[in-house]
């Protein structure tokens, strides 16, 4: 029969291995924890990586299209007989309708954390860190509408300064259209060689 002192050791052992067991349990969970922050770092990471490129490829979308706008509104300006006033009004409004063709990036970050004991800093900078992010993307979305209309007027601004230029570029080349229009080309009777000559039969 165990005496009094010997029971009281062995619930002493008993609290001891209870105590070492709970410290390693929380060391378990504190260490999952962190590889759970952990993971959702990266995940946040990848994702502000995907949002860059989504970002930089709707760019280039918005630059070409825009650049195709306003390209075919110089050369209505240059070819055809719309004054300086409706050549920078249709340039600018091609362009703009080519960028805005294009739509914002407007694709938000979810953030992969769940719930913990541990680590109250690390998660509180993670969720600084994601809110902060989603605010970016959210006030460069809102801001690209304007940005659109500051270039458009730029480009009718240039286009209107420009008008004169273009309309002489565009003299030119009616002028060099015509001119191919009205040569033609026939066989030499004394020869094979083609000579050219214009509408009134000079040789050139």
């Amino acid at each position: 029969m165990a005496t009094f002192a010997q029971l009281l050791a062995r619930q002493q052992q008993q609290q001891k291995l209870q105590t070492t067991l709970g410290k390693a349990e929380l060391g378990t969970a504190a260490e999952l924890e962190k590889q759970d922050i952990n993971r959702a770092i990266s995940d946040y990471q990848t994702a502000v990586e995907e949002a860059e490129r989504g970002m930089r490829k709707q760019a280039k979308k918005r630059s070409k299209w825009g650049g195709i706008g306003k390209a075919i509104g110089l050369g209505l300006t240059a070819l055809t007989p719309i004054g300086a006033l409706g050549g920078a009004a249709l340039t600018s409004l091609l362009q703009y309708g080519g960028a805005s063709s294009v739509g914002d990036y407007r694709k938000y970050i979810k953030g992969t954390l769940g719930d913990g004991l541990f680590y109250k800093q690390a998660r509180a900078d993670f969720d600084t860190d994601l809110a902060s992010t989603n605010t970016f993307i959210q006030e460069a979305a809102d801001s690209q509408r304007l940005a659109n209309i500051y270039n458009a007027l730029g480009t009718a601004i240039s286009t209107y300064t420009q008008a004169d230029a273009l309309k002489s570029i565009g003299t030119d080349v009616r002028n060099l259209t015509r001119g191919k229009a009205a040569r033609q080309t026939y066989a030499n009777p004394m020869g094979n060689l083609l000579e050219s000559v214009d509408v009134y039969g000079e040789k050139v």
